[in-house]
């Protein structure tokens, strides 16, 4: 089927004052949790909780910063990924 890409926008709930950012992004079905790299992160402000264990598409299993809220748009729909 090959690779599927997406343009979505990340915000911060928690701080609206802040600009969402537009990001394109691999499509995964099989993933469980929004990923997303640390730089955009620190853009959007979000607070880190906790570290957790996570396994990644290689296999390999690393301790993660986990943190959120996270709001994700998508045409006309968003969603939340709370912490």
């Amino acid at each position: 089927m090959g690779l599927v890409y997406s343009t979505i926008f990340l915000s911060n709930p928690l701080k609206p004052e802040m600009k969402k950012i537009e990001v394109k992004c691999l499509v995964d079905s099989g993933s469980t949790f929004l990923c997303i790299p640390q730089h955009l992160a620190i853009q959007l402000g979000i607070e880190v909780l906790e570290t957790r264990e996570a396994t990644l598409a290689n296999g390999n299993n690393e301790v993660v910063p986990y943190g959120g809220p996270v709001k994700v748009s998508f045409e006309n729909r968003n969603c939340l990924q709370e912490h």
